[in-house]
Formats: C-alpha cells, structure tokens, sequence
C-alpha cells in the first residue's frame, strides 16, 4: 500500500494510510447482496433477489423457534460476513428457504462458510455429502476436503486414488482433474499438469488446455509460452487458447510492452488482426503505435501526424514537430507553418 502524506507550509501534517485502507477493503469485500430471511407477522421469507415477488414462503416453520444461523466470522477479514442462507427451527434446518432433508436442528454446527455438520452427516452448501464422516472430517480449501474414506470435491467423493493438490486450486487423482473442484474432461489424468496455471494453461500427455479446455492442433511436445498469455508450437500461434491464424510461429515477435503479435507480415493486436506494414511497425507507449503508414492511439489512425518527430508523452498526450495531440486529435500547433487553423500551443 502507498504511504501517503498531504504537506501544507512546508510539514507533513496527516498520513492517509488508514483512509486508503478503508477504501481498498472496501472495494475487496463481495457487493451488496438480496438473499436473507425476513419475518413479516407469522410468516418467514427467503429474499432471493431485490424483487419482493419472487421470495420463497417457508412454509411449515415454526416461528416461535426460528433463528438465522449466522456464518463464522473470517479471521482477519475487513469485510463483513454476508447475510446468512441458513436458518433452524425446532424440526429441520433451511438453506435459501429450503429444508435440509434430514438435518438435525440441535446438532447443527458450522465447520466453515462451505462446510456444515450434524451428529451424524456432513453437508456443503446446503446439500448432504453422501457418506461422509464427520468424525475424520478435513477441509483442505473452500473447494476440496477429506476423510476416512477418501477426497471430495465441491461436496462430492472423487474417483481413483493418488488425491494431490496443484498450483493454483488445481487437483487431480489417476482417474480425474479438477480445476476449483469443478471436473474437467481431460484425456489422461496420471500425466495432467498445472504447467502454466497463473494464464490457464495445463497439459498432459494427448492434449494442452486453456482453462479446462482443449486447444484444438495444439502439439503438446512442442508446446511453449512466449509472453503471458500467448503461446506457440511447432505449427501455430495461440493468444488464450486460440489460434491466431496467419501469424509463423518461428517468424514471431512480440511488440515492445507486450501489446502486439506479429512476424513479418502481419500484425495482431490482441484476437484482431490490424491494418499494418508488419516489417516497420513499432509499439510506442501504450496505447500509441506506429508504423511507416501512420501513427495509431487505441489503433485508431492521428490524422496529419509526422511520423518520424512523434512523440508519446502519456496515454493520452503526444507531439510531434508540428502539433501537441489529446488522444488522436491535435489541439494546437508548435511549428506555425504547420497546414491547420488550430492556435499555437502556449510555450
């Protein structure tokens, strides 16, 4: 976090550390969120959006006993806990307005904001975990757990053996692969790899994925990353798990700050191929760039730009020896020969 100070006659008078810290936590806890019960005479409601019409009536609950079953606090959590989907009465618990089949009100204990129990059953978001343990019972992350009997995830038991975590929430046993306990279709599980997970590319032996999905053509052996998010192998050129056809990829360069694709004939500007002499394209400071055609801010043409005094200030501001420019518009001229009406620009 930056520190910072507001100085007036010459002394530091008040730092703002905590006022930033207010805002940054702020801006990382969840939005504002309909779903809570509410209580309206005898009748209890489930609000499951703004729109008071589509509440879900509990019906049979006993009033006189119900009570909303707050979640546990996160320890060291700026953010409040969100408003709680469970509530109880005398004969059943309830998730979002639902019975929780045959839960045990009295024994009902939170283990985390994903896990429940009672005396004898384990339950994840409201749902049983069908014959689970509670007694050996082991949350592993918000996604997976364990027990006697075996692994889970997102409340249900895995398949194989071999259970282990990857990078980046990532698991796998010899029979499956799960990415945040989601399943993914892989081809061969024993040799799955979290081989670039931070961009969401994995492998194994048959297949690369981007995010759980295959890469149609991709060459596994082949297979490397060139910058971020764009990768190549032997055939072809691939931005996010798609290929960007035209682009060689033994031709193939990336533009100074990482924005473009190209080789020698053509130029990527993300997914979209530009309009651009590939041989003399450069990338100045984003988002300008140029090439001996023209020069571009946000790929958009700077009418009557010189190409060889342009100059890129910020993201917005430039010059060249003729004009200053605010994104792509010259609004006034250096150079008073230069061919417009606009004013001179201020020394």
């Amino acid at each position: 976090m930056t520190h910072v100070t507001i100085a007036t006659a010459g002394k530091c008078v008040v730092s703002v550390i905590a006022l930033l810290a207010s805002f940054s936590s702020s801006a990382a806890c969840a939005p504002p969120n309909p779903e809570r019960y509410d209580f309206r005479g005898e009748a209890i409601r489930f609000q499951v959006s703004w729109t008071d019409a589509d509440a879900i009536v509990l019906r049979g609950a006993d009033r006189a006993s119900f009570e909303v079953m707050d979640y546990p606090a996160t320890s060291g959590s700026y953010c409040s806990p969100p408003p709680s989907a469970y509530g109880r009465d005398k004969a059943r618990v309830y998730f979002r307005g639902e019975p929780i089949g045959d839960a045990d009100p009295a024994t009902w204990t939170f283990i985390d904001r994903e896990y429940a129990r009672d005396k004898t059953r384990i339950y994840f978001r409201g749902k049983l975990v069908a014959g689970a343990d509670p007694a050996t019972w082991k949350v592993i992350s918000a996604e997976y757990a364990q027990d006697k009997y075996g692994y889970y995830a997102l409340g249900r038991r895995v398949q194989g053996s071999g259970f282990v975590m990857l990078d980046h929430n990532y698991a796998k046993t010899d029979k499956e692969v799960f990415m945040s306990g989601i399943p993914l279709k892989v081809t061969d599980a024993p040799t799955f790899q979290a081989w670039r997970p931070s961009v969401g590319i994995t492998r194994d032996k048959a297949h690369v994925y981007f995010r759980g999905v295959a890469i149609p053509g991709a060459d596994v052996a082949t297979f490397e990353q060139v910058d971020r998010y764009l990768f190549k192998d032997r055939r072809a050129v691939y931005l996010e798990g798609r290929e960007l056809e035209e682009l060689d990829p033994v031709k193939l360069r990336v533009s100074k700050y990482g924005t473009y694709a190209l080789d020698e004939r053509v130029v990527f500007s993300g997914h979209k191929r530009v309009p651009r002499d590939a041989s003399t394209f450069e990338e100045l400071q984003p988002p300008w760039s140029k090439d001996k055609d023209g020069v571009y801010h946000w790929d958009r043409l700077v009418k009557d730009a010189d190409i060889e005094s342009f100059i890129a200030k910020s993201v917005r501001s430039a010059y060249d020896k003729n004009y200053r420019y605010d994104g792509e518009v010259a609004y006034c001229k250096i150079n008073s020969q230069a061919p417009t009406e606009l004013k001179l620009c201020p020394n």
